[in-house]
């Protein structure tokens, strides 16, 4: 099927992939890849665009001072806590190495979030 790859310092992000029956539910996946239960959750995980933004600043403060990491921080006037999911694809944009690495590591999540609608579906289609 591949290999899971995931970095362990990234923030969990929470990816709705059914809301059939009003009830939602999601796919919550932590950096290193591993599907996330109810009870390891973070309190109000918040939007696809906080945890976005989030795992941003987290990856922004532990990158070690790397200039591609600087970006972000500048349009933020160095206050990673205003960093938003539109800084952060705008920097990914313009070729910030971290910014880009985070958008990659959001699309493997989104990825695994349609997958496993799919196969939900698949396996319990509707009557």
């Amino acid at each position: 099927m591949g290999e899971l790859i995931g970095n362990p310092t990234m923030a969990e992000l929470t990816l709705g992939v059914d809301c059939s029956d009003a009830v939602t539910r999601a796919v919550v996946v932590n950096g290193s890849g591993q599907l996330l239960s109810r009870e390891q959750l973070p309190p109000a995980p918040g939007n696809i665009a906080d945890a976005i933004a989030d795992t941003a600043r987290k990856a922004i403060a532990g990158a070690g001072g790397k200039v591609s990491a600087l970006a972000v921080a500048d349009n933020v006037g160095g206050d990673l806590s205003r960093i938003t999911a539109d800084d952060m694809f705008e920097a990914a944009r313009v070729g910030d190495g971290v910014c880009i690495s985070v958008v990659r590591d959001t699309a493997n999540y989104v990825g695994m979030a349609v997958a496993i609608g799919a196969a939900r579906s698949v396996a319990r289609p509707s009557a």
